[in-house]
């Protein structure tokens, strides 16, 4: 049964807006917590937005520290989904979910690149559905302008090494570029490097393979020595770019029981696997159906990050009215509205002279066609630019858009 098909239908037959769809969310990540026993948590990005903080970055742990805080089970199943990021702040992840909980779980049904597969082997288990992936770990490195991979960098710098040697010199282009580069930023590169196969190694060895006691052909015992040396082997086989080819290749759970990891699938577990595949769909209507980017939810509340919509407005500080223009995703009719953040005679009168709608209270337009539109990001970005609140008084919920 396709759970995608069934919510965007819903979302058309019974007008179920961003906040129905975080609530049925959260009605999955509880009946998640009954079945696996345990304290389910979304940390999720948009994959597909190209919004600057959509990556792992520092802000992520202190939100993810907050949310946690309180009585929680011993057991944390963490949903991880993310293009990757800041290697060090998977690393302050990771320390504070094993300083929080005795057993630190994670769920893999989409992708979780880079840093976020850093941040999975971390983990005690990993459980990952036949859609889910890892990817190659490789410290991305800003360089000038730019992000680039650490191994790519590394790479290019041998290769222009051995040019020079081989031929005395190199090509002028290179040479420009060589001349930019300070002998702290080549240390740099290695040192990140350096860092993600280190986290790699022993974090597999201190957690992922704490209870493997004998091997799985001739049942032989497993002492400390053997389990470092399985970790150093798949820390250097997942940075291993000649081998992946690229920074973004899917590493299937096939992929990784091949490097010898312990992968359990989703779907070998058949009363998981429908509020997974459910909390998957509904993470993509939402993202792709609002300005949300970046998601931090359990059973009980939620933190969305949203991306700001641009309004051509010359002094929107000044604002007493402000004329909006919100397009159908799915007719793509026109509807147009006030936000009003001043109540007097002339913001009146000038709201009556338009005949336009006024903001809807409930944060809810519904197009001609039954499309309901979630205004809720962009009355929190409208109110940020204006630095006043929107003014309800007057305003009845649900309001239907004209186009």
């Amino acid at each position: 049964m396709s759970y995608l098909h069934e919510y965007l239908d819903k979302m058309q037959k019974d007008h179920l807006g961003i906040l129905d769809l975080q609530q049925e969310l959260s009605k999955q990540l509880e009946e998640i917590n009954k079945i696996w026993e345990c304290y389910s948590f979304v940390y999720a990005s948009a994959l597909t937005k190209d919004v600057p903080t959509l990556s792992m970055n520092s802000d992520d742990f202190h939100v993810i520290h907050d949310m946690m805080a309180g009585d929680k089970p011993k057991r944390v199943l963490v949903y991880l989904q993310t293009p990757g990021g800041c290697g060090q702040t998977a690393e302050r992840i990771a320390k504070f979910l094993h300083e929080r909980f005795e057993e630190v779980h994670f769920l893999i049904a989409g992708d979780a690149m880079s840093a976020g597969t850093i941040l999975a082997l971390s983990g005690h288990e990993i459980l990952m559905s036949d859609g889910g992936s890892l990817g190659p770990i490789d410290a991305q490195m800003r360089i000038g302008r730019s992000w680039c991979s650490a191994h790519d960098y590394i790479t290019w710098m041998e290769t222009l090494r051995t040019k020079v040697q081989q031929e005395g010199g190199v090509h002028p282009v290179d040479g420009t570029i060589l001349a930019q580069i300070s002998p702290g930023e080549v240390r740099g590169v290695h040192t990140a490097l350096s860092f993600a196969i280190d986290r790699v190694e022993r974090w597999l060895t201190q957690y992922k393979f704490r209870d493997w006691s004998t091997t799985e052909g001739r049942r032989l015992p497993v002492d400390e020595d053997m389990r470092k040396a399985r970790a150093r082997e798949i820390a250097n086989e997942l940075t291993n770019q000649e081998k992946w080819r690229s920074h973004g290749t899917r590493l299937t759970i096939s992929d990784l029981r091949e490097l010898g990891l312990q992968i359990h699938r989703v779907e070998d577990h058949p009363e998981l696997a429908e509020p997974v595949a459910r909390v998957k769909a509904l993470l993509w209507v939402i993202f792709s159906n609002s300005t949300i980017f970046k998601m931090y939810a359990d059973s009980e509340k939620r933190i969305n990050r949203q991306a700001s919509v641009a309004h051509q407005d010359v002094n929107p500080r000044n604002a007493e009215l402000l004329e909006m223009d919100v397009q159908c995703q799915r007719c793509n009719a026109h509807h147009k509205f006030i936000a009003r953040f001043t109540d007097n005679e002339a913001t009146r009168k000038a709201i009556e002279q338009k005949g336009t709608q006024l903001f809807p209270k409930d944060n809810k337009l519904t197009c001609s066609c039954g499309f309901v539109i979630d205004l809720t990001g962009q009355r929190a970005h409208i109110e940020n630019m204006v630095g006043k609140k929107i003014l309800d008084d007057l305003q009845a919920g649900g309001a239907h858009g004209t186009s």
